[in-house]
Order: structure tokens, then C-alpha cells, then sequence
């Protein structure tokens, strides 16, 4: 199996974890996660034939989001695994020429969730991923293994050897997904050496080889 170029996913740092390419587990508990505030609204995916299919779609409008406590890092990350940055981080991505993501501003609630009012509260927005990665290589084990004909309900199996990303599929783009795992953000090095250098903080960066599946059930057991 050999590959020439590294990618690397851009996550929330974990307290259990360690990453020896960059990210600091401490980071999860001093800047926590935001949450979703009560207005923020989904919709919803009715399939005319298999009731447990229903799920949600897409959110409605822009986020707005209720902050743990007044003290933020460079990245912020929802318990839904949306991708927040201050308006310093969008400044320096900008300046830096990097491809594949546009913004969308988000709305913060007054109060953090804790009920403290918020004296200042920061400029944040939402990172949303426009590069395309296509279908990740096969080596990651990663296939499309159940479409429902009647609501487009799409599952594809769990990654055995992490995420490998088919350079033959990818637009080039320096911020990009795959198909079937858009949570999972992918980045050239060229990102990665930018976060490390200037030493951005509430973030974590692994090569997406070595992502492991961390869950008991694969979608490959609930559809063979």
C-alpha cells in the first residue's frame, strides 16, 4: 500500500487522547464544546416506505450557539462536530491563500451555558468545507453498502485502515471530505504546517491513515 501525499483530519482535541503530530488533550476541558441553541431548527427526511428512516437533513439557516464559558480558542467545536473559528483564524486562512472552505457567521447567545453574561462576546464563524475528496481509496476499506431507493438513505461501511485519500478523485483543494464522512476534515500538509507554526490552539491534526473506528457497531453489521 503505498501513497504519496499525507493528509491529516482536523478534529476537537480529546482529554483521553494523544497526538503526536499536533494537538494538546487539556484543550477539551479548558475550552469545552459549544451547544446548539433552542432556536436552531433541522429538517426533517420522511421516507414514504421504511418509517426508521426518518432522520434529520439539513440544519435551517445559520448557527447560533450557546459558548461553555467567555474563554474560546482559536477553534471552537459544537457537540455536533460543527468547525468554528475566531475572525483572526479566517484572517490568517485568507492571508494564507488556503482553498476548498467558505463561512458562514455565527450567531452567540448572550449568556454561556452556565448562565454567565457574556462581556464581550467573540466574532465567530462557521467553517464549512466546499473541497471534494471523492470516494477515499479503496485501502481504507471505506464502500458504499446500502442506498434506500425511496428517500436516498445512503450508508457506507467503516474505515479499516483509516482514512486514504485517492489522489486521482481529489480536486486539490486544501481543505476537503470524502464521501459518506463529512465531519471528518481533511487537510493538506500545507494547512498542517500553518496550524503548527503558528500555534493554533482547541484543535488537533492526525494523518487520516491513522484515524481508528472508535465505535462498538459498524454500519457494515446493521446493513451487510
Amino acid at each position: 500500500m503505498s501513497h504519496t501525499r499525507t493528509f491529516y483530519t482536523l478534529q476537537q482535541p480529546y482529554q483521553d487522547e494523544e497526538y503526536p503530530v499536533y494537538g494538546c488533550p487539556k484543550w477539551d476541558k479548558e475550552f469545552g464544546r459549544a451547544g446548539w441553541a433552542d432556536e436552531v431548527d433541522m429538517e426533517t427526511i420522511r421516507c414514504p416506505v421504511y418509517p426508521l428512516h426518518q432522520r434529520a437533513g439539513k440544519r435551517i439557516g445559520n448557527l447560533i450557539v450557546v459558548l461553555p464559558s467567555q474563554k474560546i480558542g482559536d477553534f471552537v467545536w459544537t457537540w455536533y462536530s460543527d468547525c468554528l473559528i475566531t475572525d483572526r483564524v479566517l484572517n490568517l486562512f485568507r492571508e494564507a491563500g488556503f482553498t476548498g472552505f467558505m463561512v458562514n457567521p455565527v450567531a452567540i447567545k448572550s449568556k454561556t451555558e452556565s448562565g454567565r453574561k457574556l462581556i464581550k462576546p467573540p466574532v465567530l464563524w462557521e467553517l464549512v468545507v466546499t473541497g471534494r475528496g471523492g470516494d477515499a481509496h479503496p485501502d481504507s476499506g471505506i464502500r458504499l453498502i446500502y442506498t434506500c431507493p425511496y428517500c436516498g438513505l445512503t450508508e457506507y461501511s467503516s474505515f479499516r485502515n483509516g482514512i486514504i485519500v485517492d489522489e486521482q478523485a481529489w480536486d486539490g483543494s486544501d481543505f476537503f471530505t470524502v464521501t459518506g464522512y463529512p465531519k471528518f476534515i481533511l487537510v493538506t500538509e500545507r494547512v498542517k504546517d500553518f496550524i503548527i507554526k503558528r500555534g493554533l490552539t482547541n484543535c488537533a491534526l492526525i494523518p487520516s491513515q491513522q484515524l481508528v473506528w472508535k465505535s462498538l457497531t459498524r454500519p457494515e453489521d446493521v446493513y451487510p
